[in-house]
């Protein structure tokens, strides 16, 4: 079977580099070509050294079409740059993998959907929430019944503040464009709420339900320096009458804060990046650690040099069964359902564009 020539357009997002390393172990993918921003040269080469010696590397993504043939893609650049590279990847006819959130502008996401549907293209989105172990269980709970009729929802994203990826802080590349958070503010949109969709993916995922309502508001930042927001909380209601309070804000130490014990994702409590949520119903509860449960049982050990195994064991496999997936998509041995899922993830972009509306306005907002 031939190889599908892959080109990695660029490494700015943080999660590309779990991807790269799967694109490497899997056989069916041939690295053609790699676009690098000026600010990631060096994160590069400390991530992969020499692997890619023999790999031709370019300043911007143009050049990569212009000259190589590019059978599938991951687009990795910052979210402003996002519909630009998915309008390469739709021109020149290639499948792609994008990391989070493809743009939170609506029209571009339209365009986006149609290009991928003329072209046919199989474009799946990276959502490591939602291959985790304690996130389908809770799905299962919810959805068989066992704890009855479901009342509340309540999540958390927190993580520490991405000040080294400078786009991350910089509203113009973070949200897309320049836009105040409220008027009158000296902040702007394109910070915790941005940077952490997972939690509103995953109540439409735990659920099969679109929200109906939403309010937002914003706390003063902890981090004065920062022109974005820090500290956001949504609550809202749903379409099934579910009601929830989402909090995806930056409420965590920085990691150069907190003491490591094993590497930069397995610090002591407080771990820098934490997920969790409750599902609350007329017969029970549901309290679940998405995200690195065993770091956090390790978290109350005593000894500085206390050790364990990774969190997730298996997760490094997890995301080599999704490229597997994606790869039989993209040759036809099983069904393409990554551009519906494409056009449904619209949704999580409108939940997230309409609670800084809520913010901005003070109002409740409908989806």
């Amino acid at each position: 079977m031939k190889k599908l020539n892959t080109a990695i357009l660029k490494i700015d997002n943080g999660h590309t580099h779990y991807i790269i390393e799967s694109i490497l172990a899997n056989d069916d993918f041939n690295v053609v070509a790699v676009s690098l921003s000026p600010e990631s040269v060096h994160t590069f080469y400390s991530y992969f050294g020499n692997r890619f010696d023999k790999i031709p590397i370019y300043d911007n993504d143009e050049e990569v079409f212009k000259n190589h043939s590019v059978d599938f893609a991951l687009l990795g650049g910052t979210n402003k740059e996002h519909y630009e590279q998915f309008k390469l990847c739709i021109e020149h006819g290639a499948n792609m993998l994008s990391m989070k959130i493809p743009t939170l502008n609506e029209r571009e996401y339209a365009e986006i959907c149609r290009g991928l549907e003329e072209k046919k293209l199989c474009c799946a989105i990276e959502l490591e929430m939602r291959w985790h172990c304690e996130v389908l269980r809770v799905k299962d709970l919810v959805q068989s019944g066992a704890i009855g009729k479901v009342l509340s929802f309540n999540a958390y994203n927190y993580s520490h503040f991405p000040t080294w990826v400078r786009w991350m802080t910089d509203p113009d590349g973070s949200y897309g464009r320049v836009v105040p958070i409220k008027t009158g503010e000296k902040r702007y949109r394109g910070g915790a709420l941005t940077d952490h969709p997972h939690i509103f993916d995953l109540i439409r995922f735990i659920f099969d339900c679109n929200v109906k309502r939403v309010y937002a508001d914003v706390a003063p930042n902890m981090r004065k320096e920062q022109c974005v927001e820090d500290m956001i909380y949504v609550i809202g209601e749903m379409e099934n009458g579910v009601i929830f309070s989402l909090d995806p804000s930056y409420a965590n130490k920085e990691k150069s804060d907190v003491v490591v014990a094993m590497d930069e994702d397995f610090s002591k409590f407080p771990r820098p990046v934490e997920v969790g949520l409750c599902v609350h119903g007329e017969k029970g509860s549901v309290i679940a650690d998405v995200y690195g449960s065993d770091a956090l049982s390790f978290a109350l050990k005593g000894s500085e040099d206390f050790k364990i195994w990774e969190a997730h064991p298996a997760f490094d496999d997890d995301r080599l069964a999704m490229m597997k997936r994606v790869v039989a998509m993209i040759r036809g041995e099983i069904p393409d359902t990554t551009r519906e899922f494409f056009k449904d993830y619209g949704n999580v972009m409108k939940f997230i564009n309409r609670s800084y509306e809520s913010v901005s306005s003070g109002e409740i907002i409908e989806i």
